[in-house]
């Protein structure tokens, strides 16, 4: 029998051993000096693993329960060793999404355990439902949130600011040279051609980032680059830096778009450009369910690829 005092000096060491592992993988092994703000969660993260476990092993020497209550509250820490480690190392999904995993599945262990220790009484199992309900239903609802915010609304929603749609439309174009930006999710990156395989002169963009943060109108400046990358250089776009100007539900910029190019010409020597940079009128348009989309964009003078007299 463990007595309660050992019990406790158990669990307070597994705390302390797993926020040292913790610790040591991300600073050496995941994340290093240039994301240490990505190291205390996971070191606390990894802490509240073993200690969990450490208590629940604890209360299976005190309690000695049939080995099926062993098994079913061991199983959700071993498949968190066995399977969750490896594929969060490879998928890298948010530190909080592997919490509440495994939150929940603690949760249905015990309570599954709870149930089988009397399944023939009717007010336990009437318990069993109404709280195995709740919490599928409560996890179906935080699912589908989630993947509400990370589609901004199946595209039905904008994005928080006016400059966030702009940097998304120039991300999500393939032309600007940096893919990343920002939206509700926090920072990620658009789909573009990358590496030496990627066919940079085929037009290729990153079709449903776009829909979600500009409308359809907004795109012929886009194709227009897109379209002299088929036939001459591979362009990229610098936009100057916006400010916005906002009336109501509608908000306006004017960036100095500078061109750059890398490859030789394809179709003929003796072309160039008739200038080097463009201006580009921006309006974006508060949206009926919320946020902001690229309406339209202007180019009163647009830079025109020409032969050479």
């Amino acid at each position: 029998m463990v007595s309660l005092s050992a019990g406790a000096i158990i669990v307070m060491g597994a705390l302390c051993c797993g926020g040292l592992t913790g610790a040591v993988l991300g600073m050496f092994t995941l994340f290093g000096e240039a994301r240490l703000g990505q190291i205390p969660p996971f070191a606390a993260l990894v802490a509240v693993v073993f200690g969990g476990h450490a208590a629940t092993s604890w209360w299976a020497v005190a309690a000695r329960p049939g080995w099926w209550v062993v098994a079913g509250t061991q199983a959700p820490y071993v498949l968190a060793y066995a399977v969750g480690a490896p594929t969060w190392y490879f998928v890298r999904y948010p530190l909080g999404y592997v919490a509440w995993a495994l939150a929940v599945a603690v949760a249905v262990s015990w309570l599954v355990v709870w149930y089988l220790r009397e399944p023939r009484s009717s007010r336990r199992a009437v318990v069993f439902l109404s709280v195995l309900g709740v919490l599928v239903a409560g996890n179906a609802a935080g699912v589908a949130w989630i993947r509400w915010q990370a589609t901004d609304g199946m595209g039905l929603l904008g994005q928080p600011e006016p400059w966030m749609a702009w940097r998304m439309a120039m991300s999500s174009s393939c032309l600007s040279g940096n893919e990343y930006h920002s939206d509700r999710t926090g920072t990620v990156r658009a789909d573009c051609p990358t590496g030496p395989d990627g066919n940079y002169f085929a037009g290729e963009y990153d079709e449903d980032r776009w829909n979600r943060c500009a409308e359809a109108e907004a795109w012929e400046p886009f194709a227009r680059w897109h379209e002299a990358d088929k036939r001459h250089y591979s362009f990229t776009l610098h936009p100057s830096p916006d400010i916005w100007v906002t009336d109501g539900d509608t908000a306006t910029t004017e960036v100095t778009v500078r061109v750059d190019h890398w490859g030789p010409f394809r179709v003929a020597d003796g072309w160039t450009l008739s200038a080097w940079s463009e201006t580009w009128q921006v309006e974006a348009h508060r949206v009926p369910l919320g946020g902001w989309k690229i309406a339209r964009i202007t180019v009163p003078a647009p830079i025109q690829v020409i032969p050479k007299p």
